[in-house]
């Protein structure tokens, strides 16, 4: 039986906040002065649909948003938000390390830093329907 939004009963549910905080610098900046947080966010975006597919996960970054949201400043802060699914709780908690893993690594490189929240926390424990 299907659940919300093509959901299997019976899944394991999970959603985290992704933000990247960067220093918010003018659009005209030089490339290599930028400590940008969309860049890291959007790495994650990628790394999140990749890693999915891999491991047989369903998944989807359905919101983003950058602080502040002006068109001519690299923001201060990208956030990404990922809603994931899994049969498992282990397939889930594991899709969750390798995507955080890769979004570190991604905000080292560019010099921003990350904080990752969890907002539907997958929980083996949590009472049935």
């Amino acid at each position: 039986m299907e659940g919300p939004m093509g959901a299997e009963s019976g899944d394991v549910h999970g959603r985290w906040r992704f933000d990247f905080h960067g220093d918010p610098a003018a659009a005209d900046s030089a490339m290599e002065d930028r400590h940008d947080p969309t860049l890291s966010c959007a790495m994650t975006v990628l790394a999140a649909a990749k890693q999915a597919r891999l491991r047989g996960i369903r998944a989807a970054v359905g919101r983003l948003e950058t602080t502040p949201g002006e068109p001519d400043r690299v923001p201060a802060r990208a956030s990404a938000w990922l809603d994931a699914y899994a049969a498992e709780e282990g397939d889930l908690a594991a899709y969750l390390a390798e995507v955080s893993a890769q979004a570190s690594a991604r905000a080292a490189r560019d010099g921003t830093r990350l904080d990752v929240v969890a907002e539907i926390v997958p929980r083996s424990d949590r009472p049935g329907p």
